[in-house]
Parts: structure tokens; C-alpha cells; sequence
């Protein structure tokens, strides 16, 4: 686990999964703990089959457990990641962007166009 504090424009911290996947459709969560003054609005990146999403997560509201952040189809040969830096616009320099585990769970065969980004405390673009 790692953290770094929030700031408003050009990150200082960026962490990056790169996933070895077969190809197929999975749901991909981040695990968030307990504790810390966490940001309101933490911003992932995910590359994907169909290209590049954007989660906005708040993690304050989350307290040590998984978040889901979609479902998304994966191609092995395809630019698949998973990135968070500590720019999140906010500018309360006391608040934190955690950095912890992520996982990708299968959920099926390759479905192309079928992302879905979760939806309610994220802020979505594909």
C-alpha cells in the first residue's frame, strides 16, 4: 500500500498495473483501506479492448474493501492497464490518494463494445 497527497494539476505520484491477460471480459476492482484522509475524487484509467476509460472514485467513502470500477473486455495483445496518479483537482493538500491492490476477475468470453464503467460515485468517459 502507498499514498501520496492530493494535488490539484501535475502529479507527483502515478501508479501503474499492467496486467497479463487472456482475452476476455472481466470486472476489475481496487482495494481500498481503512483509514487516511482520503480523496473525493480520485481519477483511474483503464486501457481496455475498446480504449481508454475513466473512473473518478471517491475513495473517502470507501472503507477497507473492494470497489468495483466496470467491466471491461481485455485483448492479450491490446495495451491493457490500470492507472492512478494523486492529481485529482483537488485543492486540500491534507487529503490523500491511496494506492493499494487491483484485481481483474474473468467473468467470460471476449465481448467487444460491451464495457461498462461503473456508474453513481464515478465520472465516466470511453
Amino acid at each position: 500500500m502507498h499514498w501520496a497527497s492530493a494535488v490539484i494539476e501535475f502529479a507527483t505520484t502515478e501508479v501503474e498495473w499492467r496486467p497479463q491477460l487472456e482475452g476476455g471480459r472481466y470486472a476489475l476492482e481496487v482495494y481500498l483501506p481503512e483509514g487516511y484522509h482520503k480523496t473525493h475524487a480520485a481519477r483511474y484509467l483503464i486501457g481496455h479492448s475498446d480504449g481508454i476509460a475513466a473512473v473518478v472514485v471517491d475513495q473517502s467513502a470507501h472503507q477497507g474493501g473492494w470497489v468495483s470500477i466496470g467491466q471491461y473486455s481485455f485483448d492479450p495483445e491490446g495495451d491493457n492497464f490500470l492507472k492512478l496518479s494523486n492529481a485529482t483537482g483537488e485543492a486540500m493538500s491534507d487529503l490523500v490518494v491511496v494506492f493499494d491492490a487491483a484485481r481483474w476477475s474473468y467473468l467470460g468470453p471476449f465481448s467487444e463494445g460491451g464495457n461498462q464503467p461503473v456508474e453513481g460515485d464515478s465520472n465516466l468517459s470511453s
